[in-house]
């Protein structure tokens, strides 16, 4: 390629990453490019790398000068500035299902609470009273928005199963602290990627390295013969040990997500296929094929009927279960998209990437409509808060960070684990306690009311040897992790 050739080709590729004033400065300021070809001697194939990283210094201090000195934002800022100008609504979805549930368990409660007498109530039950007045107050102040695409009505079994558990759920804050279990997978035949609680804690499943999924069902697996000869290893029935096995794919099993609504499952490969599966019929449904690299995330709308996913193309995508192409592909990111999360509303979608940044996308016009760039920490995990108007990313740090998705901006950071923060999720109802799951074997609580620090920590569970690689909470807000231990590390027994 000829000296001019390369000029032309590097100038092109800077207007494309963002540089334009740089690059129209040179005929509208008279801003003039160091080209080494008219001064420099030497061959051309090193005249060629000069001119190149020359442009690019060039090109990056011209368009700082031009934009205002050298502290003016970068590209990525000036794109961001563009797409946080779209006008965004946030909120819940206007006919959810715990809302509708929640209203329905509220009206019963003041039925009951009429009837009594509060000069003579115990002190229990006033505390539980004032606590229901609590979360029915925050209920209510939540902002409400329409669906913007067809989302389908739930069935009257979904919707009996919803309000049966919301009759038994306990309302947790860091002075009412909830009952946690760890789940350790052990003995397995491969390395275990992430893993998914199902039907409300009464199975647990498994994604692993040798591209099984394995379901284990948890009243089988507790179940043990009272016979002190009993050994593990050689009297264990093979499918309570194993698990019910899923095999479908060919390489490594990265994601799983569940179909709350609907009693299907999801899985996310490096095979770069998304699969539907019938976990009680231990049967693949559907293989839905689009991306061209390994799918890293998948998550189920919470309405169900779709699904997101997020793949190594730098690309996700929406689909629904009934059509085997998407039905949304959002390109934009310049680096891998490493997750994906449902807002409440169902209307947007959230992706975080290895390019340091997240975006917001508008599921109706597929359009990016929020971005926050130059996040210095890897990120490990990512969850909408109980607001629906902020995110929370855990990083490779240890740290989890905050920001107010409206505007956005950030709300502030808090050490959290020594090690990458795997796993987060905000408890049911009021989303007052977040759990985490780190590198560092522990599962952490935090007071998620928001401060200037965004988290205070209220209660810290330690495994032996197992870091915590998922982490749920059940429509009762039983709090659950799951993991699997680290093999050059010895566990100490008990």
């Amino acid at each position: 390629m000829s000296g001019p050739e390369l000029e032309k080709y590097i100038l092109e590729y800077l207007r494309l990453k963002g540089y334009e004033k740089a690059v129209d400065g040179l005929e509208t300021h008279g801003v003039t490019a160091p080209f080494p070809e008219r001064s420099a001697n030497g061959s051309q194939e090193g005249l060629q790398q000069k001119l190149a990283e020359e442009l690019i210094n060039w090109a990056q201090r011209t368009d700082n000068n031009l934009r205002g000195g050298a502290g003016s934002d970068t590209p990525d800022k000036v794109q961001a500035k563009r797409i946080n100008a779209t006008p965004l609504q946030l909120g819940w979805l206007e006919d959810d299902l715990e809302n509708e549930c929640a209203r329905i368990v509220e009206r019963e409660a003041a039925e009951e609470n009429g009837e009594e007498d509060v000069e003579n109530m115990s002190p229990s039950r006033k505390q539980k009273r004032q606590e229901e007045e609590t979360v029915a107050r925050k209920r209510r102040s939540r902002t409400i928005v329409p669906a913007q695409i067809p989302v389908p009505l739930p069935s009257e079994e979904v919707k009996f199963d919803m309000l049966h558990s919301m009759r038994s759920r306990c309302h947790v804050s860091e002075n009412a602290l909830p009952s946690a279990a760890m789940y350790t997978f052990l003995n397995v035949p491969s390395r275990l990627n992430t893993s998914l609680l199902l039907y409300d804690g009464a199975s647990i499943v498994g994604g692993f390295s040798d591209a099984m999924i394995r379901s284990f069902d948890m009243d089988s697996a507790s179940e043990r013969p009272e016979n002190p000869g009993f050994n593990d290893e050689q009297d264990e029935p093979e499918d309570v040990r194993q698990g019910k096995l899923l095999a479908g794919h060919t390489k490594a099993v990265q994601s799983l997500s569940w179909f709350d609504e609907e009693s299907l499952m999801l899985s996310g490969s490096s095979d770069g296929t998304i699969r539907l599966w019938s976990e009680r019929l231990c049967s693949n449904l559907v293989v839905f094929k689009g991306h061209l690299f390994p799918v890293w995330d998948v998550d189920a709308c919470p309405r169900g009927y779709y699904f997101a996913s997020a793949s190594y193309d730098s690309t996700a995508r929406v689909w629904c279960t009934e059509r085997l192409d998407a039905v949304r592909l959002f390109a934009g990111h310049q680096g891998s998209v490493d997750f994906v999360r449902w807002h409440p509303s169902c209307n947007v979608v959230a992706t975080a990437s290895s390019d340091q940044s997240v975006r917001l996308w508008d599921v109706t016009s597929g359009e990016c409509v929020r971005m926050i760039p130059d996040i210095k920490q890897r990120i490990t995990a990512m969850e909408f808060g109980p607001d629906a108007k902020s995110i929370y990313c855990g990083h490779e740090n240890g740290q989890i960070s905050g920001y107010d998705i409206s505007k956005p901006a950030q709300i502030g950071q808090c050490s959290a684990h020594q090690g990458p923060v795997w796993s987060m999720a905000f408890s049911r109802g009021t989303g007052e306690l977040l759990a985490t799951g780190g590198d560092d074997d522990t599962l952490r609580l935090w007071s998620a009311t928001l401060t200037q620090d965004i988290l205070k920590p209220v209660k810290t569970f330690t495994t032996r040897a197992t870091p915590v690689q998922s982490v749920f909470w059940t429509n009762t807000n039983l709090l659950v992790a799951a993991g699997s231990p680290r093999i050059n590390k010895s566990i100490t027994p008990v």
